[in-house]
């Protein structure tokens, strides 16, 4: 089912070049870095630098199922994936952690609230 969906999502550029996290070849390290150079160009062009950081307690927790599937089904992502779905629909929120799929989801919905 991932690769399935890893290369759905490929395909369609559904993910942004800029995400990092839990991508092959990509790393938050590089995300640090590349972010750590912006703010020093911009304060070389002495320009001011704002940032606002969250820190979602327990992100895994609060993704919305239903909310992830229709999501997938806007964008073509379907097909037999019932017994999946039959356990993911158990409960309402959260995605399997320690998982290979669970950060594909999470990245897909945290693409789909921004966008």
């Amino acid at each position: 089912m991932h690769n399935r969906l890893i290369s759905i999502v490929h395909k369609n550029s559904i993910l942004s070049e800029a995400q990092n996290g839990f991508r092959k070849m990509l790393s938050t390290e590089i995300a640090r870095h590349t972010f750590t150079e912006s703010i020093q160009e911009a304060l070389d062009q002495h320009l001011r630098v704002v940032g606002i950081f969250f820190d979602l307690t327990k992100p895994y927790n609060v993704l919305n199922h239903n909310t992830l599937l229709d999501y997938l089904d806007s964008h073509g992502i379907r097909g037999n994936m019932n017994s999946y779905i039959s356990s993911f629909r158990n409960t309402a929120h959260g995605v399997p952690q320690g998982s290979i799929l669970g950060p594909l989801l999470f990245l897909l919905h945290i693409y789909m609230a921004i966008h």
